[in-house]
């Protein structure tokens, strides 16, 4: 049997190690949380779990050395440390994370020990590639031009479980969903870059039509251009890929930036109630809030909701402005017994042909979590199977691309796509004809 290191024990790890369970691998599961890793192989036989940080350098290399794949569920940060040993040790290394510039730099080092350091190998980055290529691909060996490629991405409480006035509930850490509305953003736009401060990202919502009965509203994402590049699009005028949420939730957010509740630099010296830090930061006197507090009423129900205006409810957390925010939202925003959350994806196209056709292409993947507390989530299971199937190919020498890599070359939709419908994940895809006058409208 083959042996493959998984590091990390989060919430996205249960798919990924009941797969290659499933799949008679022996695996060790090295994390810092000896317990959580324990409970996540209960029940299970050949599966060793140990203590590893992966920043004693001697310890990595030495179980690297002893697996022939690595799969790091760690902090991207922390994946270099991670690569640097796979490449001395020759072995291959699978995340669901953004290819950094640092992972990008072991690419030649990669081919030379005829490795694959696969990156983004997870739902949004990972599935949302393959989806795309297959796609994009289809297209131009027809001999069709894309001119408009727009991509949502969303982690969303499922429609009958959007209860709160937030919209929002956190099966993710709360701190990355804030931290990731502070980025300047760059798309396409008529052939043209937009640079979008991070001042103004949550000012105007994009509409997205999803042809769902969900109201949905996104933001760009931090630079969709490279994707120009990466999905081999020399011809395209409007790139966007974004994020979405329920309509309301990004006002919301926006007031709170603001006010100052998401500013991760600064720490507030203070001991008292929410009223009263409110006040503070917005230079009103405490009996004015909430009357005289300059956010919109949607903010104030979602504020009231939250307890905000509740003389009795003391700011108990320290840190930064963002850190006291974020303790008060993952108090409230949770997911209760049984409800699930969803993993939804979006690709829309804006195609023509060489007869003159004009069609836009949608693909569409709609996941639905087991239900908090009886399986797995939908995140989860978007991020942790591809990562799965991804290493399972690997050790059987199906995927054969070398370097450090994102799954944009056709052996991967081909491939991974089919074993992700194995496992109840599929995209949908309908094509409508349209005139040229819809063909050219804006479409951001």
């Amino acid at each position: 049997m083959s042996q493959v290191l998984i590091l990390g024990s989060g919430l996205v790890a249960g798919p990924l190690l009941e797969y290659l369970h499933k799949h008679q691998y022996s695996i060790t599961l090295a994390s810092q949380f000896l317990e959580e890793a324990q409970e996540l192989a209960k029940g299970r036989n050949h599966i060793l779990c140990k203590t590893l940080n992966v920043s004693d350098e001697r310890a990595l290399s030495e179980e690297v050395s002893q697996h022939e794949i690595v799969v790091s569920f760690i902090p991207y940060a922390l994946h270099p440390l991670v690569a640097k040993q796979c490449i001395k040790h020759g072995k291959h290394l699978v995340t669901a994370s953004y290819l950094s510039d640092e992972m990008a730099t072991f690419d030649e080092q990669a081919k030379e020990q005829n490795i694959t350091i696969l990156n983004e190998m997870g739902f949004d980055p990972g599935i949302d590639h393959l989806s795309a290529m297959s796609i994009i691909d289809q297209v131009h060996d027809a001999g069709g031009s894309i001119r408009s490629f727009i991509s949502w991405g969303a982690g969303l409480p499922s429609p009958e479980h959007n209860d709160n006035p937030f919209g929002y509930k956190f099966a993710w850490a709360p701190k990355g969903v804030l931290l990731a509305m502070l980025n300047q953003a760059r798309y396409l736009k008529n052939g043209k870059d937009v640079i979008c401060p991070a001042t103004e990202l949550l000012k105007s919502p994009l509409q997205a039509w999803t042809g769902e009965e969900m109201n949905l509203s996104g933001y760009p994402n931090r630079d969709s251009i490279p994707y120009k590049t990466a999905y081999g699009l020399d011809e395209l005028q409007d790139l966007l890929r974004g994020t979405l949420r329920y309509e309301g939730y990004l006002e919301i957010m926006q007031d709170a930036k603001i006010l100052g509740l998401l500013d991760n630099t600064n720490s507030p010296e203070f001991t008292g109630s929410w009223p009263q830090l409110l006040a503070q930061m917005a230079n009103i006197p405490e009996a004015s809030v909430p009357s005289e507090l300059a956010v919109s009423s949607r903010t104030k129900e979602a504020f009231e909701w939250l307890g905000l205006f509740d003389r009795e409810n003391l700011v108990s957390q320290s840190g930064t402005y963002m850190d006291i925010f974020c303790n008060a939202l993952e108090n409230k925003l949770v997911f209760d017994q049984g409800e699930k959350d969803m993993a939804f994806l979006l690709h829309k196209f804006g195609v023509s042909y060489p007869d003159g056709s004009h069609r836009n292409i949608m693909s569409k993947l709609k996941l639905f979590g087991d239900g908090e507390g009886l399986g797995y989530s939908a995140m989860a299971k978007a991020v942790g199977t591809p990562a799965a199937i991804a290493t399972h190919l690997l050790l059987e020498g199906v995927l054969t691309e070398r370097g450090s890599i994102r799954p944009t070359g056709r052996e991967y939709y081909t491939h991974i796509l089919p074993l992700l419908k194995d496992e109840g994940i599929e995209c949908e895809e309908s094509i409508a004809e349209v005139s040229r006058e819809e063909f050219f409208r804006e479409l951001l």
